[in-house]
């Protein structure tokens, strides 16, 4: 049993990459709480800039884990998908976040439907990888957590589908979006549980002088270490 200053000292030492999916919920939260209307200036212009930002943190956040689990030959077809498929969420976001409703309502809620649909398809198949994988034997935890997440916005989007199927236009208010996005948010915010077993890293190099080719590189080789004959 770890001393408290000892569990002190561990979550000190954590990977910053792990901080990342905390902010990225955070400042999208806040700024969906702080902006209380975006169909006129000047809330519309601080919503879209809150859905740009957010946008790009939470795809950094799944290039993060498309890196983390990249190696990882069990679930590489599900990993290369699941960026593909939120690219489709991230391209609904920005247009979400930049054309207002007032504008044009049929492609601002196209785009929530990108967004909600395209990133529901993500959840689960970011869940069938944490329970395949299994990081630090904590697959099966983070796992089920992940499954009541997916599960609390599938039920969420599905009574928004079932008027749809009467053939009744139906709108996405507000207070349904909120929900949605908070479980979404929330979602995201559970890789930081992986991501403290990790660090990531930029790294630039610089090549000292130039180039040599292949050619060049044997011939320069062969003059430094002279072949010794049997």
């Amino acid at each position: 049993m770890l001393h408290p200053w000892d569990r002190v000292d561990t979550m000190c030492n954590l990977s910053p990459g792990a901080l990342l999916p905390l902010f990225s919920s955070g400042f999208t939260a806040a700024g969906f709480w702080l902006v209380d209307g975006a169909n006129s200036a000047p809330a519309s212009c601080i919503f879209s800039a809150v859905i740009n930002v957010s946008a790009f943190l939470l795809f950094a956040v799944v290039f993060l884990r498309y890196c983390q689990l990249k190696s990882r030959a069990e679930v590489q077809c599900l990993n290369i998908s699941g960026v593909v498929v939120f690219s489709f969420s991230f391209r609904g976001m920005l247009i979400t976040g930049n054309i207002p409703f007032a504008v044009n309502g049929d492609l601002a809620n196209n785009g929530s439907y990108m967004t909600f649909f395209a990133g529901l398809l993500y959840c689960w198949m970011q869940t069938i990888i944490t329970l395949k994988v299994n990081l630090k034997k904590e697959g099966t935890m983070v796992g089920l957590l992940r499954v009541l997440l997916s599960m609390a916005i599938t039920v969420c989007l599905t009574f928004f589908i079932y008027p749809m199927f009467q053939c009744s236009y139906v709108y996405l208010t507000p207070g349904f979006q909120w929900v949605v996005i908070m479980l979404y948010l929330v979602f995201f915010s559970t890789f930081a549980i992986e991501f403290r077993h990790y660090r990531f890293s930029i790294e630039c190099t610089e090549n000292s002088g130039d180039l040599l080719t292949k050619e060049e590189f044997i011939t320069t080789v062969s003059e430094k270490v002279p072949l010794i004959d049997p």
